[in-house]
């Protein structure tokens, strides 16, 4: 007991004289490293999301949609989203085959039984083969280049369908007239936005949580 009593005064002593400076000394170090680290992880994680491959998606009228390789489809999980940008229509999808895809993917949700809102995703590849990869019964995030070439406010109609409204129109009064690009800008983390600049004119659509 005295022993230890002896360790701890001796402790005590060695802290509140010369000891005290050393104690801060480590302190200070141990947190100038962390912050090192810290900022170089930061770094790194803006590095990847900046290396992620940019495509164009082969999205075509609501529920269907074509990627033009498996390559570009490729979502690894718990990662940013390898295709910030969105085009419509997709180059690499003639309007015969934009026809056979929209066929086949009424197709699906007729033999499922599903009445809403929902998207189709084949893939394609380099010599127009397509194949089916997945459906997902709700809006993608894409939406809004479909809604713009072709006119129909699909967020609405999901929400009238839901309440028993019928449709007004047919697969053939849909028509894709123009081109949309849709861009995503994604935080890696959170922070504080500095500066915000609104864009705008005509056939501009502007989404955000800011």
């Amino acid at each position: 007991m005295n022993s230890k009593r002896t360790w701890i005064e001796k402790l005590g002593d060695f802290i509140s004289g010369k000891g005290f400076y050393l104690v801060v000394l480590i302190c200070v170090a141990a947190i100038a490293l962390s912050g090192f680290y810290l900022i170089q992880g930061v770094r790194d994680g803006l590095d990847d999301g900046l290396d992620q491959p940019v495509s164009g998606s082969a999205g075509i009228v609501e529920p269907p949609s074509a990627k033009p390789s498996a390559a570009a489809s490729a979502r690894p999980s718990a990662a940013p989203s390898p295709r910030p940008s969105q085009q419509q229509p997709s180059p690499a999808v003639t309007p015969e085959l934009r026809e056979k895809l929209t066929e086949t993917a009424a197709r699906a949700a007729k033999a499922a039984g599903y009445e809403n809102a929902g998207t189709v995703e084949f893939l394609m590849d380099k010599a127009g083969h397509f194949y089916f990869m997945e459906m997902n019964t709700r809006l993608q995030v894409e939406h809004p280049v479909s809604e713009l070439v072709t006119g129909v406010d699909i967020v609405k109609w999901q929400i009238r369908i839901a309440a028993g409204v019928p449709l007004d129109f047919t697969q053939e009064d849909i028509q894709v007239r123009g081109a949309a690009i849709e861009c995503r800008i994604n935080a890696l983390g959170a922070g504080k936005v500095g500066f915000f600049h609104t864009p705008g004119g005509p056939w501009v659509r502007f989404d955000t949580f800011l």
